[in-house]
């Protein structure tokens, strides 16, 4: 299935479906923003795919604002969007799914801080999960402002709730993609 059959199959509203895809498509943009400014060289063609998916998973979290339902807390919509991704056959994806939140989550963050998530290590490697993870810092899923890119400061200021650790790991990724 594409990207956009995907949507239609797991969103359970118009809404749900209108702040993924118009979220997804924000960070794409920002994505091919950094790829033009670094040189970068990424599978474009999945990156506009994960773009759009890789927050399938807030259809089982319970978020009314975007229009989602579900039962689960919010901080579990990456591993449930993973689990939707694998079911699908599509490994590539259920790894953006679930390394996507913050800068990524290490085990050691998970059971620090307590975060209701099976312990992992949620950390993006590839260039391409790297990207959405960045990117996806600057848009929030709010209806009234997902087309809105959040200023540096802002995020970093958010990312001193997530500890030392994940504060590096936002850090390396700006130095590494800053527009």
């Amino acid at each position: 299935m594409n990207a956009k059959e995907i949507l239609d199959k797991y969103c359970p509203n118009a809404l749900c479906r209108e702040v993924l895809e118009r979220h997804g498509h924000a960070i794409y943009a920002m994505i091919e923003e950094i790829c033009d400014k670094h040189d970068l060289k990424p599978d474009f063609s999945f990156l506009q795919r994960a773009s759009l998916l890789h927050d399938i998973g807030c259809v089982r979290v319970r978020s009314p604002r975007m229009g989602c339902y579900g039962s689960l807390p919010y901080i579990s919509h990456g591993v449930e969007g993973a689990k939707i991704m694998r079911e699908l056959g599509d490994e590539a994806c259920a790894r953006v799914c679930e390394c996507h939140i913050g800068a990524g989550l290490s085990r050691e963050d998970i059971e620090s801080e307590n975060i209701a998530l099976p312990p992992e290590d949620y950390l993006p490697q590839s260039l391409e999960e790297q990207l959405i993870c960045y990117a996806d810092n600057f848009y929030s899923k709010n209806p009234l402002q997902l087309e809105v890119r959040a200023q540096w400061q802002e995020i970093e200021e958010e990312a001193r709730a997530w500890g030392p650790r994940a504060q590096s790991r936002l850090q390396a990724l700006h130095e590494k993609f800053r527009l």
